[in-house]
């Protein structure tokens, strides 16, 4: 989950980023332990949470310094449309699904032959 990734960055980077609302602390304490599970089904209650951390003012910090560390493209696109995603009814757009994708982690090459032509 890219928030994740954003929640524990804001005390790995050099100077590190407190959340502006202590308030937020259970939620951020919520999606940096719960949200991992494998078979974690998304209550709704996790969308509340990351509402109120997306919306909070050190978590936006952090983000903006993610050249710091390593944070997929979309993480923006997709946490601002929460509020859609979190609907029993939502149906992603053409754009959604252009968006996704998994972070690239490295480089794998792949040969292979049509017709006696190589591909590599």
């Amino acid at each position: 989950m890219d928030l994740k990734v954003i929640l524990k960055a804001m005390s790995e980077i050099e100077p590190p980023v407190q959340l502006d609302d202590r308030a937020n602390a259970p939620s951020r304490d919520y999606l940096l332990s719960t949200s991992s599970e494998p078979d974690f089904d998304f209550p709704q209650v996790f969308y509340d949470h990351v509402t109120k951390c997306w919306t909070d003012r050190g978590v936006q910090a952090c983000f903006e310094r993610s050249n710091e560390y390593q944070l997929i493209d979309c993480a923006k696109y997709f946490l601002d449309k929460i509020g859609d995603i979190r609907q029993n009814d939502y149906n992603p757009s053409e754009q959604d699904i252009l968006r996704c994708r998994v972070m690239t982690t490295g480089i794998f090459e792949t040969k292979f032959e049509v017709d006696k032509v190589r591909f590599q």
